[in-house]
């Protein structure tokens, strides 16, 4: 395990928590755990402050796969489906319609 000294050295040196998880064969939400003590979620905290830490969001760091829903065909699909059930939707679609 990583101690935080270390982890904050890295980082003074401008490494990021992708490059210093990599560096020290941990996951970058375990660093940013390491060097500041709050989940990379930040389930538990709502402001950036201290060593360590990072202004806005830092999911990425813990959920290395965040995925835009909004490629999924799935979700494309379900939302013709919505739209085709809605009568405001479909009248503003046949009125749009070459």
């Amino acid at each position: 395990m990583p101690s935080r000294e270390r982890v904050l050295r890295l980082l003074a040196e401008g490494l990021d928590y992708q490059q210093i998880g990599a560096r020290l064969g941990v996951s970058p939400g375990l660093a940013y755990l390491v060097a500041t003590g709050h989940p990379a979620d930040r389930s538990d905290r709502l402001t950036a402050e201290g060593p360590g830490q990072v202004p806005g969001s830092t999911q990425h760091l813990a959920t290395q796969t965040a995925a835009n829903p909004l490629e999924d065909p799935a979700v494309h699909r379900w939302l013709r489906q919505r739209a085709r059930q809605d009568p405001g939707m479909a009248g503003a679609d046949a009125k749009g319609a070459d």
